[in-house]
């Protein structure tokens, strides 16, 4: 049983809780934004698994865009960019991912942004998966050495 909670037929916006505790924004009757019982908020989907879910069903359109302004014009990287990712574990070795996954839930391949050694020292890895094996294929550390087919790197 929905229970509507503000509705305007001038803007054709709705808002409506049900029982579970979930909420919905709606416009022109069709469901925008909800909110969950356990907080994840959905956006082009009724019901997130995540707590942040993007969906959308059409084909060749970007389901998420992120667009920064900025005006930093000094030297170095000082978090400067649109998209940032954090990963709080303090421990060797943990990592932020992207990664693609498959409509099986698999995923095909992966980004990883690897905090190597906690001191500062970091690293980009490529992976990929072949049948049910995953497995990094590129690496590039912060001194700028490169391993590929490895985990290793050589100098450059």
């Amino acid at each position: 049983m929905a229970v509507t909670l503000n509705a305007n037929t001038s803007t054709g916006l709705v808002a409506t809780a049900d029982l579970s505790g979930a909420m919905a924004f709606q416009t022109s009757g069709n469901t925008a934004v909800t909110i969950s019982s356990s907080q994840n908020v959905g956006i082009g989907t009724s019901s997130p698994s995540y707590p942040l879910h993007l969906y959308t069903n059409t084909l060749n359109k970007t389901t998420l865009f992120l667009q920064n302004y900025n005006t930093y014009t000094g030297t170095g990287m000082a978090g400067e960019g649109p998209v940032m990712f954090q990963n709080t574990n303090n421990t060797n070795n943990n990592m932020a991912s992207i990664s693609n996954y498959d409509a099986g839930g698999y995923v095909n391949c992966q980004l990883h942004f690897i905090n190597v050694d906690h001191t500062g020292s970091g690293a980009i890895a490529f992976s990929t998966r072949t049948g049910g094996s995953y497995a990094e294929r590129m690496r590039i550390e912060s001194t700028g050495n490169i391993g590929i087919g490895t985990t290793g790197t050589t100098s450059k």
